[in-house]
């Protein structure tokens, strides 16, 4: 029963931004459709010279990375994708599932997933900026990478690696 809800999310997900995506004028080409169904049904988190590969493989579609580029970056512009700098200086680029509310993402830095955290200490921030530095906060954003319940097993043993 949880995977057909799911996949009715996700199905919902994708076609409100193809409608999003045609209301503002913008062509819904099989690459843009094949980049967003990627992204959305995967919930994980690719850099650009990754999707070239993937669309071809799970997809069957051939594109040049500049193809490939344009589209992700015209999809940032409509506030179709999001993207995240990880800790290594590479983009990474993903559809955020939560399209209601403020919130930040956790990446697992082993399989890619990307994940809603659905809290925000801004209020504390903008206390301690207020008290010791005297400022006004008018833009935050925060990042979290680590490793998900999954992938904190060790491969090889079903010890926790953050217990030793």
């Amino acid at each position: 029963m949880t995977k057909k809800r799911v996949s009715t999310t996700n199905a919902n997900l994708l076609e409100s931004y193809l409608e999003s995506i045609q209301k503002s004028g913008g062509r819904i080409t099989p690459l843009v459709r094949g980049i967003l169904m990627l992204l959305i049904h995967s919930g994980k988190a690719y850099p650009l010279q990754e999707f070239q590969e993937l669309l071809h493989s799970k997809l069957n579609y051939t594109a040049s990375l500049s193809t490939i580029y344009r589209i992700i970056h015209r999809l940032l512009q409509m506030g179709c994708l999001s993207s995240m700098q990880r800790q290594d200086g590479e983009i990474v680029y993903f559809v955020c599932q939560n399209t209601s509310g403020h919130h930040h993402h956790f990446l697992c830095t082993q399989c890619h997933k990307i994940q809603d955290v659905n809290i925000c200490l801004s209020e504390t921030y903008q206390k301690f900026l207020t008290d010791n530095l005297k400022a006004q906060m008018t833009y935050h954003a925060i990042q979290l990478e680590g490793y998900c319940k999954d992938c904190r097993k060790l491969p090889d043993s079903s010890d926790d690696i953050f217990k030793k």
